[in-house]
């Protein structure tokens, strides 16, 4: 059983810093981390009264907004660097540690 299944370039090598890894900036971390809230959040105080009149506990609204909202953002954007990457929407060389480890680790 192969011990990496990753083609050479797939990843940097994580063992060395290469230069081709940039570190977000704080205001970007800032952005990554907040934006998704915001948008479930509002998604989610903007549907809830519905869910609820027609029956349904309000926590289904959240899961809507997930589904529906958080998920396909999520995806894009780690598909758009793809993008940039590869010149196709690919998650490889953005997505790393795509190899298993063993059972008993």
């Amino acid at each position: 059983m192969p011990e990496n299944r990753l083609r050479r370039g797939d990843c940097a090598d994580l063992t060395n810093q290469d230069a081709s890894i940039e570190q977000h900036s704080l205001i970007q971390s800032v952005i990554l981390q907040i934006f998704p809230g915001i948008l479930i959040g509002g998604i989610y105080f903007a549907t809830s009264p519905l869910v609820r009149q027609m029956g349904y506990p309000s926590i289904m609204a959240l899961v809507c907004a997930v589904i529906v909202i958080l998920i396909p953002v999520e995806l894009g954007y780690v598909l758009s660097h793809g993008k940039e990457k590869n010149g196709r929407f690919s998650l490889r060389g953005v997505v790393c540690y795509l190899v298993p480890k063993p059972f008993w680790q």
